[in-house]
């Protein structure tokens, strides 16, 4: 079924590491504090449904989304979610089966999307990438303290839609297979 915390207030962590959900993830309009943890785990996770972390939802400490399998789309649009010295957004190695929504979103410490499989299109239009001078080196985060938008060996089938965007820090692509055009 679905895992809905939408509009929840939440000073911890949230942990669904490696579970199967069979329908969608709603956080939107939340508030998620990890205090001393990430925010957000899904690391390993399989969602049947799709991926809401949306709805100007706000998320202090990394949403861990590595190696996680959406199969419809990711909606992160409108967010501000803040690494406080992490990626913001971890996502290494995660499968994503449909559209990934970006828009507007505000990155505070980067977007690790290295080696993810987007098969439909990214949406990342007004979305801010803003790397942490600061950050501490992490497990994910393999000398990229300064990235902005890491894609580094990702596969994206489909368009990127950057329009509006902005990065302060580095952006990587190493390796990085476009299936469509870069707009």
């Amino acid at each position: 079924g679905d895992v809905v915390l939408a509009g929840a207030k939440v000073s911890g962590s949230v942990v669904c590491t490696g579970a199967r959900i069979g329908g969608q993830f709603a956080a939107r309009g939340g508030t998620f504090n990890g205090r001393d943890q990430d925010s957000l785990s899904l690391f390993g996770a399989a969602v049947e449904g799709q991926v809401f972390l949306d709805e100007a939802a706000s998320f202090s400490r990394t949403v861990d989304l590595r190696e996680m399998t959406c199969r419809s789309a990711l909606f992160l649009r409108g967010s501000t979610l803040d690494g406080c010295g992490r990626a913001a957004v971890a996502m290494e190695g995660a499968a994503i089966e449909s559209d990934a929504y970006l828009e507007r979103a505000v990155f505070k410490g980067g977007l690790d999307a290295r080696r993810v499989r987007f098969k439909g299109r990214v949406y990342a239009a007004d979305a801010s990438f803003l790397a942490c001078p600061k950050a501490e080196k992490t497990d994910f985060d393999d000398g990229g303290a300064y990235s902005a938008l890491r894609l580094d060996a990702a596969e994206i089938d489909a368009d990127v839609y950057l329009t509006g965007a902005k990065a302060e820090g580095r952006i990587s692509c190493l390796g990085t297979r476009f299936g469509g055009s870069v707009l």
